[in-house]
């Protein structure tokens, strides 16, 4: 596959009622969760733990919340690992 391929997540939402969803996930944010360590295999169960912890609003796109979710992720690991010259 190549870098910047995209990728198709299924995932589960609302709990008690567990609706199926779906996104297409681009290599920018593939890249993004590898450079947090998640595998590529492991890409779909990070997802729905993020899902399942965080509250997703009806007033956005599922996929820009995922996105968010992502790029929140990131910026927390860069947050934690820079060292401030």
């Amino acid at each position: 596959m190549r870098d910047n391929a995209r990728i198709t997540i299924a995932f589960y939402i609302d709990e008690p009622s567990r609706q199926r969803k779906g996104i297409a996930l681009s290599g920018y944010f593939v890249n993004a969760l590898q450079a947090l360590g998640v595998e590529r295999t492991q890409i779909p169960a990070w997802i729905q733990e993020s899902v399942s912890s965080t509250k997703l609003s009806t007033d956005y796109g599922l996929t820009r919340q995922i996105h968010g979710l992502i790029l929140q992720a990131l910026i927390a690991e860069l947050h934690n690992t820079a060292s401030i010259q």
